[in-house]
């Protein structure tokens, strides 16, 4: 083991592994991750309700660095690697707790540990503990600068299936789709006729009491020097080789998505809906990665 004084900080992330997940551990692994680092799996003591549901805790130690600033970044690479561990797998994990910006916690092992703050998350497949290994470390060696909007998306990914209704699984893998489809700007064409538009005296004088009406046309207008969410959908799903049948599956299901949470639809079928956008998600998800997918 890496000297602590020479190598004092490690980080800490706490999972939870779900009753169907098959993990073997009755005592600490060390298994050797990317470079000098190690990997330190500790199964942590669970409550009598988690017991009873099957779920075990588990936290990971990634050690050892000389210095915060080098852990902080292999701290946002292990998040990665975990989230692309859900995503390739089909596994769900949820992070209980954020310090920061981030689930995990950087902790000085010269130091009394003191109070402990927990994450938390659940799989839903058996991974063994080698593949377990190999899919993070690849994800982890990348050393990929994942924008911030890949990282929510497969948050959102992976702890969607720890909804308690179908609905709100549906509306968090929609949402997880629509979080990594970011909208384009158009040309100045399209800035010249916003500005001609907001000049026209009948829209000066529109809602001469109400400007609160005004101020919200004029930011509708606005909107239309960038592409719509739907647009902006449809494009990402092209450029990852999405099948045209496909795509229209999606905009079914964004428009469902829609009207659960804007008129309030009572829609059947949402686990099926969920499956094939899971499916779709998982493949955009490789495609802009590129890592293949492990099931």
């Amino acid at each position: 083991m890496l000297n602590n004084f020479e190598y004092p900080y490690e980080i800490e992330l706490d999972i939870y592994l779900g009753s169907n997940a098959i993990f073997e551990i009755d005592e600490d692994i060390i298994l050797d991750f990317s470079d000098d680092l190690v990997l330190r799996i500790h199964k942590q003591d669970t409550s009598p309700r988690e017991q009873q549901l099957g779920i075990s805790r588990l936290r990971l130690s990634l050690l050892a660095f000389s210095d915060a600033t080098k852990a902080e970044v292999s701290g946002k690479q292990l998040v990665f690697a975990i989230l692309w561990l859900a995503a390739s797998h089909s596994v769900s994990i949820q992070f209980q707790k954020f310090v920061g910006e981030f689930p995990f916690t950087i902790r000085d092992r010269n130091q009394s540990r003191g109070s402990e703050m927990r994450g938390e998350g659940r799989v839903s497949r058996n991974i063994e503990r080698e593949k377990f290994r190999e899919i993070c470390k690849e994800a982890f060696e990348s050393r990929r600068d994942i924008p911030n909007e890949m990282l929510i998306s497969m948050e959102i990914f992976a702890s969607a299936k720890f909804e308690s209704s179908e609905r709100a699984k549906f509306v968090a893998m929609v949402t997880a789709l629509e979080a990594i489809c970011k909208q384009r700007e158009y040309g100045n064409e399209v800035e010249v006729f916003i500005k001609a538009a907001k000049a026209l005296p009948e829209f000066a004088s529109l809602f001469d009491q109400e400007q609160s009406i005004k101020d919200s046309f004029a930011s509708r207008i606005s909107n239309f020097k960038r592409e719509s969410v739907r647009q902006s959908i449809h494009r990402k799903l092209r450029e990852c080789g999405v099948e045209k049948e496909e795509i229209k599956q999606v905009d079914e299901a964004y428009g469902i998505r829609s009207q659960i949470l804007h008129e309030g639809l009572l829609e059947r079928r949402l686990l099926e809906r969920t499956e094939f956008i899971e499916k779709i998600v998982r493949r955009v998800y490789s495609n802009i990665l590129g890592h293949n997918l492990a099931v």
